[in-house]
């Protein structure tokens, strides 16, 4: 049990820490225009890196806790915030239309890759914890 849950634990922190860095430097979005203008694409990366930090603390909170109840607390809400990175590029922040656009070839599936495999993880990561606590 201990070593699984340590396992799932790291695999989300490294998870959270990789959409972190990673929409900063290697799936970005589109740079600054001639006219000095963001497009909205940047907002989206930029909201994205916060989410990211904000998931990196609950993960890395998450492998501290030793509670039931307090990892439980954490993997639900690392479930639930993981989705709010999913929608951010193209759901809630639009981003430019064009496919040949890095924002729409790279940055957008990555983090919704990404995204949702930090959900997946969250989610089989609670209900091994529901069944192992059930067992106890």
């Amino acid at each position: 049990m201990k070593k699984r849950q340590f396992i799932f634990d790291l695999f989300m922190l490294l998870l959270s820490i990789f959409l972190t860095v990673g929409v900063l430097f290697l799936f970005h979005a589109c740079g600054q225009h001639e006219d000095g203008k963001f497009a909205a694409c940047h907002w989206a990366e930029r909201t994205v890196f916060g989410v990211g930090i904000v998931l990196s603390f609950i993960t890395f909170f998450n492998m501290l806790s030793k509670n039931y109840s307090e990892k439980v607390a954490f993997s639900t809400s690392i479930g639930f915030i993981s989705l709010l990175a999913f929608a951010t590029p193209g759901i809630l922040i639009d981003i430019c239309k064009m496919p040949s656009m890095i924002c729409v070839s790279a940055m957008r599936p990555a983090v919704m890759i990404i995204s949702m495999l930090i959900f997946v993880v969250s989610i089989v990561n609670r209900l091994f914890m529901a069944k192992e606590h059930k067992e106890a």
